[in-house]
């Protein structure tokens, strides 16, 4: 599988989470059509307290989460 010349490590990440190539995650994210919400540390998430900031990606019905520093 080829590689987008935008993807990074995180993007990889993100679109073999969600199940979808790379190449579509990338156009998809540049397209906006990635839904990303970010929770910063120390918010509570049921009932549990974030130590690091996490970023949840939606895309087509799908969605996953990341924790950004790790």
């Amino acid at each position: 599988m080829g590689c987008s010349a935008d993807a990074g490590e995180m993007d990889r990440k993100v679109a073999k989470a969600l199940g979808v190539s790379v190449e579509e995650y990338v156009d998809a994210l540049l397209k906006g059509r990635v839904q990303v919400e970010r929770l910063e540390r120390g918010a509570v998430i049921d009932g549990v307290t974030l130590l690091f900031p996490r970023a949840i990606f939606r895309f087509q019905g799908r969605w996953t989460q990341l924790d950004l520093e790790r």
